[in-house]
């Protein structure tokens, strides 16, 4: 009931108390549409745990080989596709994905704890090789721990590992797999900018 009570306070402050009365039916309805949304994916997913928000206008194209664990939240409109029915995608605990992202699980995608993907984030994981119409070749990813991907950043279907503590900048395209932890990349194609 306090963390409701918080809520309420910090609405309160920022907007005044006309705009408040204005803002609560619509931010509530949001919010119901939102638990709606999450239990109704979680009905179809083949795994999901605990405290999941889905936002609205999320899409799993293949719904039976996503696996979400504990503590995820996707934003609005994030597309989960796949070219093959065999690419099976896992959401670690605490993974963050923010609204429009395009995930591409043509191939196998594991993403580890706490990964944060901005707005905007691609990640491919197939490959038609150097004609469109061939079948697609599916390529395994595997995305450490505590990564963060920068708003429009990329992940080509050429990485397939990330190590854990990485950073993309916004608007960079990852060309390559990162094999040493804490490090920093950033450009198109993303070079290593720093370890931190």
């Amino acid at each position: 009931m306090n963390k409701y009570l918080k809520k309420i306070q910090n609405l309160i402050s920022k907007s005044g108390f006309i705009l408040f009365f204005l803002r609560l039916p619509s931010r509530t309805i949001k919010n119901l549409f939102i638990k709606l949304s999450s239990l109704f994916w979680k009905i179809f997913l083949k795994e999901c745990g605990d405290n999941v928000v889905i936002e609205l206008g999320v899409r799993f194209e293949n719904p039976k080989n996503v696996i979400i664990k504990n503590n995820v939240y996707i934003g609005s409109n994030s597309i989960f596709g796949t070219e093959l029915d065999e690419g099976i995608i896992v959401l670690e605990d605490h993974v963050h994905i923010g609204r429009n992202c395009k995930i591409d699980h043509t191939g196998n995608i594991a993403i580890s704890k706490n990964t944060l993907l901005s707005e905007n984030v691609r990640i491919l994981s197939h490959s038609h090789g150097y004609n469109p119409k061939n079948n697609p070749i599916g390529l395994n990813l595997k995305i450490g721990k505590n990564c963060w991907f920068g708003i429009n950043s990329i992940i080509s279907e050429n990485v397939i590992d990330i190590e854990d503590y990485t950073i993309l900048g916004t608007g960079s395209i990852l060309t390559k797999s990162v094999l040493e932890k804490n490090t920093i990349f950033a450009g198109v194609p993303a070079k290593k900018i720093k370890n931190y």
